[in-house]
């Protein structure tokens, strides 16, 4: 696995993701290495959101958290846990994501707001 960031967007090579990417991916939720339930809350808030759906969005978590993270989920979402995307802030990030043609990088990774 390979990283490199910008202050504006993040660039990853992962075999990992490769083996569940579709192309119909479009927004990575990455959760905080140790939510506390208002950030699980807050998770079950954005997928009420008609635009999260299991086809365009990804939730990514640390291990330890893989469980409660899918049962926040509730199965609108596919969950995986990457340790490249666990998030070491105390909130969830929020990106758009695309794979990347013909690059050094396969994906590209930019911070969005939460809707």
């Amino acid at each position: 696995m390979l990283i490199a960031a910008t202050a504006t967007e993040t660039h990853v090579e992962s075999v990992d993701l490769d083996a569940v990417w579709k192309d119909s991916y479009k927004y990575v939720i990455a959760m905080p290495e140790n939510p506390k339930l208002k950030t699980y809350n807050k998770l079950q808030t954005m997928l009420l959101n008609p635009k999260y759906t299991k086809d365009n969005t990804l939730v990514f978590c640390l291990g330890g958290n893989l469980s409660l993270t899918m049962e926040a989920c509730d199965g609108r979402v596919p969950v995986y846990s990457f340790l490249f995307l666990g998030n070491k802030d105390s909130e969830i990030k929020f990106y758009s994501i695309e794979k990347l043609k013909n690059a050094d990088y396969d994906y590209r990774l930019i911070p969005k707001e939460i809707d």
